[in-house]
């Protein structure tokens, strides 16, 4: 695949994320991708998993818009580093040890990067770095979650 193939599938990908339009999502995807979100337990592995890693984050932020700030890429990959804006507005599930936190109506922006491998023109492995800290600061779950595990 050309760079700017890589880039455009991408931007695609972003694009079905700030559109919330799952089945365009999946169709960018490998039959066999996997996500992981490092630091932290959770790898998705497959359409199904990775819909409803989607699906989670698109009802908990029904505003969601993730900009893109910078990148960089070769024949098969993309690193992104990126801007996430929404409003809590349904449950959200984090990590699969940790509580789920209610809706908090509060706007939020956090930050993260991405790498992103490339397999046949569409997404086949993507490691998600997301600031979880700040977004759960901004939350304002910091304190509950902390003596909910404790």
């Amino acid at each position: 695949m050309a760079t700017t193939d890589v880039v455009k599938l991408n931007e695609q990908v972003i694009e079905t994320w700030n559109r919330h339009d799952t089945d365009k999502f999946l169709a960018l995807c490998d039959e066999s991708i996997v996500w992981t979100i490092n630091k932290g337990p959770e790898t998705f592995k497959g359409k199904q998993q990775v819909k409803e890693y989607f699906e989670n984050w698109r009802n908990a932020f029904p505003d969601l818009n993730i900009r893109i700030r910078n990148t960089v890429s070769n024949a098969d990959q993309i690193s992104v580093e990126y801007e996430f804006t929404g409003t809590h507005k349904g449950d959200l599930r984090t990590r699969p040890d940790m509580p789920e936190i209610n809706p908090t109506n509060k706007r939020v922006t956090a930050y993260g990067c991405y790498t992103a491998r490339v397999k046949g023109g569409k997404l086949a492995e993507v490691n998600n770095y997301p600031d979880r800290l700040g977004l759960i600061d901004q939350l304002g779950v910091l304190e509950s979650l902390h003596q909910s595990v404790h």
